[in-house]
């Protein structure tokens, strides 16, 4: 998801190119308004914080609890540090801010703690 997301804002140029040159009405149907764009820049945030950490645990040949947990712990605290971005944002400028992403860090919070119980418990 991270990938194609990430994909998606690179080649924004030329897709708002092909939207403002073209008489396609399926294209201009389906390309994404201003806030969607944001949306998806606030989402590429978010997810870039879950992929370095997945992918470092991926090369490991043996990983560890401690070095899991150590890498759940950076990960949580980047994403209460997002949330609390957003939170402010959100005061500041509410049509900049999703109330979909301040769910979607939740949610992975809420299941970073029960991983989290998982492993010591």
């Amino acid at each position: 998801m991270y990938y194609m997301i990430k994909t998606a804002l690179e080649v924004k140029e030329p897709l708002t190119y092909i939207f403002k040159n073209t008489e396609s009405k399926e294209y201009k149907r389906i390309f994404l308004t201003p806030a969607e764009w944001i949306t998806l820049q606030q989402l590429e945030k978010v997810f870039s914080v879950l992929v370095q950490p997945t992918v470092r645990l991926q090369s490991e040949y043996y990983t560890s609890t401690n070095k899991a947990l150590l890498f759940v712990y950076s990960i949580f605290n980047k994403l209460e540090a997002f949330i609390t971005e957003f939170e402010a944002k959100a005061i500041k400028e509410p049509e900049l801010v999703s109330l979909f992403n301040v769910i979607i860090i939740n949610t992975v919070l809420s299941l970073l703690l029960i991983f989290i119980n998982l492993l010591i418990g």
